[in-house]
């Protein structure tokens, strides 16, 4: 019975052991594939890290086949695809390559770090291409995202007085003048255009309300 007894507990010994000797294998090959995957993370960070610095320099250089080679390196490398994108506009925009650089800018559209810089891009191109239209649909969009870009109010007013809509003239000048980017002069001014402008418009079809907005024009 002694016999039987210890040999079923050197059994169970033996088994404990083995069953710790697998965990430590497992939790060993655990960690070796964290530390893998770790470094070959941060390895491909590296090469589309020195692929974007690269592509930089092909570009101050004016080697465009260089920077757009380097620019799909990073996207290729890198899980933001924000360096790879911006890299790509700022080349094919010395290039004066506008359709693919259209492209582009809608591809930022949906990358929420550059989603400023391809409304940016886009209202733009079309100023270029005199879709004014198209235009403020974009500069509107921006400006609601961020009314404190530079030069966006300017660049708004010159596109409406090109579509005519004094409305929104209004709107513009107003909030612009909320967040202190125009001063007072400058927000009485541009609404007193919007004013006289509409009551131009109304002159034939509504007297009396066309009266009312030339007196606040005034």
């Amino acid at each position: 019975v002694i016999t039987s007894t210890s040999a079923l507990i050197i059994g169970l010994l033996v088994i404990i052991n083995i069953c710790l000797l697998l965990q430590r294998f497992i939790f060993f090959l655990k960690q070796s594939k964290q530390k893998y995957k770790f470094y070959r993370e941060r390895s491909k960070y590296e090469k589309g890290h020195n692929s974007f610095v690269q592509g930089m320099t092909a570009l101050v250089n004016k080697d465009f086949k260089k920077a757009i080679y380097e620019a799909k390196n990073t996207d290729k490398y890198l899980k933001d695809k924000s360096l790879g994108l911006l890299l790509t506009s700022e080349t094919l925009k010395i290039e004066k390559k506008f359709d693919q650089l259209n492209n582009v800018y809608e591809a930022m559209l949906k990358n929420s770090n550059m989603n400023l810089l391809g409304l940016r891009g886009l209202m733009e191109q079309n100023i270029r291409a005199q879709d004014y239209h198209h235009a403020f649909v974009y500069g509107e969009k921006l400006f609601h995202l961020n009314p404190k870009i530079d030069k966006l109010y300017e660049t708004l007013v010159s596109i409406i007085g090109k579509t005519n809509n004094w409305q929104k003239l209004i709107y513009l000048s107003d909030q612009s003048f909320k967040y202190k980017i125009i001063n007072k002069q400058t927000h009485a001014e541009n609404k007193a255009i919007a004013f006289f402008e509409i009551a131009q418009i109304k002159h034939k079809s509504d007297g009396q309300e066309s009266i009312k907005l030339m007196e606040k024009a005034l």
